[in-house]
Order: C-alpha cells, then sequence, then structure tokens
C-alpha cells in the first residue's frame, strides 16, 4: 500500500528527531556566495592588519590603537566563525556539490596564512609585553570565550564553535587580545579541516540521512506547487479527460522510461533506488564531477520523478481502493465504541479484522428479506470458528447484534433462544450436520439444518472480506 506523503514526511521527521535542512536551494547558493565573499575579505584584513600593526609600531604610537585594531579583527573572524557553520550546512548535507576542491585549495591556504600570523603574534607579543602583561593563556581564553560546542570527529573532540564573551574582551589588554584571536583563528581551521575531509566520512546511515533529509525539503517546499497541477494535467493533456486505472499504469511505465535515460540522477535512480546511501553517495559524485552549474536543476528534476512516481502509484491505489467516505468513517467510530464481542486480532488468523468490513460483511452477505430467524446459528458459529468472537455467550452476542449500530432493525432480529436451540451443533463440523442430525427440540429440523448448512457454506466462501490485507 502506497502511504500518504504527509504520514512518510511525518515518520521521516520523528525519525531523525525533527531534522531538516535550514535553506531551500536559493537561500543555500547565497549563503555560499556570502561564505566565498567574506572569506576573501577575512584575507584583505589579515593583511591591513599586519600593515597598520606595523605602523603602529614603526611610530611608536600608543599600544592602544593595537588593542583597538585587534578588537575590530575579533569581531570580523567571530562574524566568518558563524558563517561557516552555515556554510558547513549547505554544502555537506544537500544532495548537490560540496565543492571538495575549492574547500581544500582554501584548507591549505588558511593554514599557511595561519602560521605566518602565528609567528607574526609571537613577535607581536613579545614587542608589547614590555608595556602590556598577559595571564595565563587558557585562562584568558576562558575569559573569551562564552561557550563552545564540541564535535566528536574520529575519537578526538574538535571545537568548530565559539561565541565571544564581549564584555570581558572590551577590559582584556592588546596582549591577552592576541592570545584570544589566535585561538579564535584555530576554531575556523578546524571547520575547514572537517570541510576538506568531509568527502571521507560518507558511511551509510549518515548518506541515507543526507538523502531522507533532501527528500523531506523537496516535499515541504518544492512538491506542494507542483502537485496541485500534476493530476489535472494528466487528465487534461494526457488521457483527454477519460480516467482509466490502465491508461495510468501504461504512463507511468514511460514516466519511469524517460526518467531513467534523461539525466545521469535518473540512471543512478535505476541502478541504485533499493540502495538509499549508496544513491546518494552516487548522487554526490554525479554533482561533483559536473561542473556546467546545473546541479540545482538535477536535483529539482530528480526528485520532481520521485514524487511522480509516488503520485502515480497514490492515484492508481485510490482508484481501485477508493478513500474511505466520511460516511464510513463515522460508522466505523460507533462500531468500535459498541463493540463488546469482536476480537479484531484472531489468532486464527495472520490478518487484522476490519470492523467497519465485517459489519458489510454481516449486512451484506448474511442478511437477506427471506431469512430464518435461525440462521443467526450459522453466523455465530462461523465468527466463533475463525476467532473473531472474544469468549463471549450466546446472549452478549445477541445484545451486540441487536445493538442500534449494528442490526437492531432488521426484520429478523437476533434472538438467543433460536441460536441455542442449534447449539447441540457447536462439537460438530459443519460437513456433518446433516450426517449426525438428531434434533432435541421440536423447532429444529431436517430442512433447517439444510439451510444453516447452506449459509454456512455461503459465509466461509466470502469471509476473508472482513480481513484487512495490506
Amino acid at each position: 500500500m502506497c502511504r500518504p506523503l504527509k504520514d512518510i514526511v511525518a515518520e521521516l521527521e520523528a525519525k531523525y528527531k525533527g531534522a531538516q535542512l535550514s535553506y531551500d536551494l536559493n537561500e543555500r547558493r547565497r549563503v555560499i556566495a556570502e561564505f566565498d565573499r567574506d572569506v576573501e575579505y577575512m584575507f584583505s584584513r589579515f593583511e591591513k592588519y599586519k600593515e597598520d600593526v606595523k605602523f603602529v609600531l614603526d611610530h611608536k604610537l600608543e599600544i592602544a590603537i593595537i588593542k583597538r585594531i585587534t578588537l575590530n579583527l575579533i569581531l570580523i573572524i567571530q562574524e566568518l566563525c558563524e558563517l561557516v557553520l552555515s556554510y558547513r550546512h549547505a554544502v555537506e548535507f544537500y544532495l548537490l556539490d560540496e565543492y571538495n576542491e575549492k574547500n581544500s585549495q582554501l584548507y591549505y591556504r588558511f593554514f599557511n596564512t595561519h602560521n605566518e600570523l602565528t609567528d607574526f603574534f609571537d613577535k607581536l607579543k613579545n614587542t608589547i609585553v614590555i608595556d602590556e602583561k598577559t595571564s595565563n593563556k587558557d585562562d584568558v581564553i576562558n575569559r573569551f570565550r562564552l561557550y563552545d560546542e564540541p564535535e566528536d570527529t574520529e575519537g578526538s573532540y574538535v571545537l568548530t564553535n565559539i561565541k565571544i564573551n564581549r564584555e570581558e574582551i572590551e577590559h582584556m589588554n592588546a596582549a591577552e587580545l592576541i592570545l584570544c584571536i589566535d585561538f579564535q583563528l584555530s576554531i575556523f581551521q578546524n571547520n575547514l579541516w572537517i570541510l576538506h575531509f568531509f568527502s571521507l566520512n560518507r558511511d551509510k546511515e549518515f548518506m541515507e540521512l543526507i538523502y531522507n533529509l533532501n527528500y523531506i525539503l523537496y516535499a515541504r517546499t518544492y512538491w506542494p506547487s507542483k502537485c496541485n497541477n500534476f493530476r489535472a494535467h494528466i487528465v487534461h493533456h494526457r488521457l483527454k479527460g477519460k480516467l482509466d486505472i490502465k491508461r495510468l499504469e501504461q504512463l507511468k511505465d514511460e514516466a519511469i522510461y524517460q526518467f531513467e535515460f534523461n539525466t545521469p540522477t535518473g540512471k543512478i535512480w535505476r541502478e541504485y533506488s533499493e540502495d538509499i546511501s549508496q544513491m546518494a553517495i552516487q548522487m554526490k559524485e554525479t554533482f561533483i564531477k559536473d561542473k556546467n552549474n546545473e546541479d540545482e536543476e538535477m536535483w529539482k528534476f530528480f526528485f520532481q520523478n520521485i514524487f511522480e512516481l509516488e503520485e502515480y502509484d497514490r492515484w492508481i491505489e485510490e482508484l481501485r481502493n477508493p478513500p474511505e467516505s466520511d460516511e464510513d468513517s463515522q460508522k466505523r467510530e460507533q462500531l468500535l465504541k459498541t463493540n463488546k464481542v469482536f476480537n479484531l486480532e484472531p489468532s486464527k488468523s495472520k490478518y487484522k479484522v476490519d470492523i467497519l468490513l465485517l459489519y458489510y460483511f454481516i449486512k451484506d452477505r448474511f442478511i437477506t428479506e427471506k431469512m430464518f430467524v435461525y440462521e443467526w446459528y450459522a453466523l455465530f458459529y462461523i465468527l466463533r470458528k475463525f476467532g473473531v468472537l472474544t469468549n463471549c455467550t450466546t446472549e452478549d452476542f445477541v445484545e451486540q447484534m441487536n445493538d442500534e449500530e449494528w442490526f437492531a432493525n432488521v426484520n429478523k432480529k437476533c434472538s438467543a433462544n433460536e441460536i441455542n436451540t442449534y447449539s447441540f451443533l457447536s462439537d460438530k463440523s459443519s460437513d456433518v450436520w446433516n450426517v449426525r442430525f438428531k434434533p432435541t427440540g421440536n423447532r429444529a429440523s431436517k430442512k433447517s439444518i439444510d439451510n444453516l448448512i447452506r449459509k454456512y457454506s455461503d459465509l466461509e466462501n466470502t469471509i476473508d472480506e472482513i480481513y484487512i490485507k495490506e
């Protein structure tokens, strides 16, 4: 059974504790562009910082100037430390280009720059320590950072986030701020290191998570606008207004063929659709190799086809098994509320009983205009035989059948006396009812036994109608 999309999405969100992608594709592109721009600005500020510090020292200006420009650089780097987390999310959790080559180049560029700055800071501290003293390095850093969030990477903790304590750094001297900025650069470098080596961390569970988060994004952001028009378009333009299950199945087969041979992602779906994690890996690889900047369109094309194929399945299933009407839904609810004798999960069957199907089974297959009252015994017998009745008495069963929600208004109401008249058959198979017939009362007759056998046989041939088969 093809489940409703909302149920699938809700189950995935529950599985991943409400996790979702932070951006749609346009926002993702904006985050990446903003990061690229601000990184270049940061590198330019490094050079400007060294020039300004050198100018202050060469002209023997006040050390307070170095404090001020160092504080300004800290605020700039803090912005980058926060933005790099957004950038990591944008490249790690989408089935799109990870920019591995660019990120590797950025890591090594920053790594070299950071080493040069560390040397510069060491010399600077030696120069200004005459005028300004600093306490223990760890104490300074603890005053500098408000909180941090460690991540477990290959068994070791790598600090990837930090929030500066503005009140503390306002009171720090230049030497202390230099310690802080060097620590801050290490945080940023940690994130670049993770980006650089991210493609090596593609275990099955993680890639399955990525695929499902992208599935949720398409379901929430892109599919609703297309879903509204999909069925109408098919009916009016492909089926010419004539809705037919067989033709729908043909259109679905055509869609599968076109999808599989239209783009690289369609071929990936053909080969790996049974293995979500491997399919996600292959899609990542495709976008990394494809440098024509059409990866977002390929991503949309992929999920649009996936969702359309699923919609075909739901549509076909709805035509075969129309959704329950409001009237039936209300009826089922009332039947469940009044049920006192029916076991809806009988141990004698691998299927559950649908109480509404059971009701219609009795109404359509059992109750007739010309039925005999004693025929209620055949229904009582077969339901007990198949484990659908609880360990109830005849009177309990009769009370249930004569309930207003059940069959209180039929011409031949259920009767305990009539059922009990034929209770002598309870320990005998229906196959031998007429062979071993020995009536114990005046009302039982050979003809009534023959009628019971026919009624029971009819019920036995259709009893499967009461079960839920998925």
